[in-house]
């Protein structure tokens, strides 16, 4: 893709270009639920464009608003697809959408439509048209239906061969049903754009948070940029402005200063170009920067944390700065799965660049031998399920896991058989605990003869008929370490939660057939839709949740997975680049950009990942404790000590039955320090200390009386 910038959404329906006009009665410009109305600068934060096969560059001659247009070029097969955030609008209310647009030579083709957040279905606005080399402007107006719900987004199309497309003027709001023939809002002067210099705009440590911008459109003499950043800590502070060109087309870099600077967690920068006297002359627009505590040293193996995400540069060293230290590869990259690696029979397609820079950026990698090719399944189905059918002959299965254990020993040594295999309308068409049983046999046996020292997973329950009917088919002698699955929407943490019942069950399960062996949380999240709360000041917690409540019940799903002796959680997932607002297990905004929740991990990832796990304490009844002994130097201590992980155990803050020493250091739930807590939170908070204030601080986080301890 060729984007030097993220584009946006838009919708359309054609009217014949007219002559521009001032705002008129029937409906207001403050009425405009986006933050888009020039495309000279690229899409704000929080909209999605994908494609290929085009360039976007600011139009500094006169647009059809004056200087600031965008101007896409599509190659010989280029196209483009721009996605709005979710925004709220009003059932049954009649809502106006505009948007200027012309190409040369003819023949660049649009198609625009409003959809329901929910259903994803198109809703009233929607329409095809073909633009020409005279401006012309999309132009509807409908009344949203009433039943449906809420929240909605634009989604613009575009498509064209050697062809260049001009936008311009892009508004939708409230409107009255009629309307004067030629009312156009009162559009501002200019557009910026902000975004992160960083991968995902994640740093470690002390770096600094700088971002890039890029102004279009009429910027007087004395023009500046106006920036504020908000932080999840607390704390708003403005920047020292910058100042603007007269050229139409600026572009720059700045970065946070001040105190607010050198906080860890997440950072909402806010932009405004303004004139002279503090005038906007742009829309507001925002993106998202993170600093995260210094993580563990990579490559570290025995790491609690784990992540799918795509094995791309940017992408893998955002991941390594957030602290995660093990990668899944599932549908985040499918490079070891059969149906994707073996298309025809002998033909075989290998990553090995892929898999080379997840192993130089620290990473361990759990591969995934599942899935058939069709030609062995003999599936007939198309799209994303098609090659999750069971394999007819074993045979060929066991050539296929020779091959790819072969090929990637030393680079991949741990191996989980089969995504889901309880899923038998999906993952595994045509599968049983049988069936099952037999691949995973074939697998571990094969395995271990090729790489002796590799680690097979197996079973990756959910239900749990799963695993007592694939133990029961004899599937215990043949993997090292059982997986399951849990998408869980409660706040975790607190004795006997549900990931420790898990624990408890699939241990108890194997002891019919031997010493319980070692668990693994392979895939999982806070919630089974998408609730994992974004820091967008234009976020609708009905669709993300509330970004502090997923904050810590995030960090706290982590913390409960090592609590509960289980080796790791892999966390789902930060490779669903969907538009803000979609609903299926997204961790990440367009961009793509953090949510707070990887800022508390990142957190716990560095107070206790090399750390050893001793025990939970309940200094009162409803308070935990987490105790690990950390043996390796780290920025917070010099030498072994001893790191308390302390929350209330509900959502409720608790009081603590004695104070916290004074030489106690104390870190909130992003990292920084902090005074010493006076009472346990729903937010874990960090205790450490060394030596004799070790010992100080394990009786003052004693139980405090009968009935205190589990």
């Amino acid at each position: 893709m060729q984007a030097r910038f993220r584009p946006l959404p838009v919708l359309f329906v054609l009217t014949a270009a007219f002559g521009m006009a001032q705002a008129q009665p029937g409906a207001s410009s403050n009425g405009h639920v986006l933050n888009l109305e020039r495309f000279g600068a690229g899409v704000p934060g929080g909209w999605l464009l994908d494609g290929n096969g085009f360039t976007w560059e600011p139009e500094t001659g006169p647009g059809r608003l004056g200087p600031g247009a965008g101007r896409l070029h599509f190659g010989d097969a280029g196209r483009i697809e721009i996605t709005s955030p979710a925004h709220r609008l009003e059932p049954g209310r009649p809502h106006t959408l505009l948007l200027w647009f012309r190409s040369e030579p003819a023949g660049a083709s649009l198609s625009v439509s409003l959809h329901d957040n929910e259903s994803r279905q198109a809703l009233a606005f929607e329409q095809t048209v073909t633009a020409t080399p005279e401006w012309q402007q999309v132009r509807m107006t409908h009344a949203l239906p009433e039943a449906l719900k809420d929240c909605y987004y634009l989604r613009l199309s575009a498509s064209g061969a050697n062809t260049t497309l001009w936008l311009d003027g892009l508004w939708l709001g409230a409107t009255d049903a009629e309307l004067p023939a030629n009312w156009q809002p009162a559009w501002h002067a200019a557009a910026v754009v902000v975004a992160p210099e960083a991968p995902w705009g994640v740093v470690a440590g002390n770096g600094p948070l700088r971002y890039r911008v890029r102004v279009a459109g009429a910027t007087a003499p004395g023009a500046r940029l106006q920036t504020r950043v908000v932080s999840t800590t607390g704390e708003t502070a403005g920047q020292p402005a910058l100042p603007l060109d007269t050229t139409g087309n600026w572009i720059g870099a700045a970065e946070i200063s001040g105190d607010i600077a050198n906080r860890f967690g997440m950072f909402r920068v806010e932009a405004t170009v303004v004139d002279p006297s503090g005038k906007a002359l742009s829309p507001m627009t925002e993106t998202l920067l993170a600093r995260a505590p210094e993580p563990f040293p990579a490559p570290f193996r025995d790491s609690y944390f784990g992540i799918h995400v795509k094995l791309t540069a940017p992408d893998l060293e955002a991941m390594a700065r957030l602290g995660y230290k093990w990668l899944r590869l599932h549908d985040a990259s499918g490079i070891t799965k059969w149906g994707l690696i073996e298309p025809e029979p002998g033909r075989w397609v290998w990553h090995d660049d892929e898999v080379a820079l997840a192993r130089d950026k620290g990473f361990f990698i759990l591969g995934m031998p599942d899935s058939a090719s069709a030609w062995e399944s003999g599936a007939q189905e198309e799209g994303y399920f098609s090659i999750y059918s069971a394999p007819k002959d074993p045979e060929n299965w066991r050539n296929y896991v020779q091959r790819v254990v072969a090929h990637y020993k030393g680079a991949i040594d741990d191996w989980e058989v089969w995504n889901e295999p309880w899923h038998p309308m999906g993952f595994f068409k045509g599968g049983n605990p049988q069936r099952y049983t037999e691949l995973l046999e074939i697998a571990f046996t094969e395995t271990r003869a090729i790489n002796p020292g590799a680690v097979l997973v197996g079973i990756d329950t959910w239900p749990p008929y799963w695993d007592a009917m694939t133990l029961a088919a004899g599937a215990y002698e043949y993997y090292d370490v059982l997986s399951f699955h849990r998408y869980d929407p409660g706040m975790h943490g607190y004795p006997n939660d549900p990931i420790d019942r898990i624990a408890k069950r699939l241990r108890t399960a194997q002891e019919k057939y031997g010493k319980p062996k070692p668990l693994l949380f392979s895939e999982g999240g806070p919630d089974v839709t998408v609730f994992h709360g974004s820091f967008f000041s234009f976020a609708e917690p009905a669709l993300t949740g509330d970004w502090s409540w997923c904050a810590d019940q995030y960090a706290r799903m982590y913390l409960t997975t090592i609590a509960s002796g289980i080796q790791r959680f892999f966390a789902y997932s930060v490779h669903n680049h969907t538009h803000h607002g979609h609903s299926t297990h997204m961790m990440v905004e367009p961009g793509p950009l953090p949510r707070p929740l990887h800022l508390t991990a990142a957190a716990l990832a560095h107070f206790v990942d090399g750390a050893a796990y001793v025990e939970r304490l309940r200094p009162a009844h409803d308070i935990s404790a987490h105790v690990f002994i950390q043996p390796h130097d780290r920025p917070y201590a010099a030498g072994e000590c001893t790191v308390v992980v302390l929350h209330a155990n509900g959502l409720d803050p608790e009081p603590l039955p004695r104070p916290v020493p004074g030489d106690v250091a104390c870190y909130d739930r992003w990292g920084n320090p902090s005074a010493p807590p006076t009472e346990a939170l729903r937010s874990p908070v960090y205790l450490v200390a060394s030596g004799d204030a070790a010992a100080a601080l394990m009786s003052a986080l004693a139980p405090a009386g009968p009935g205190a301890q589990p």
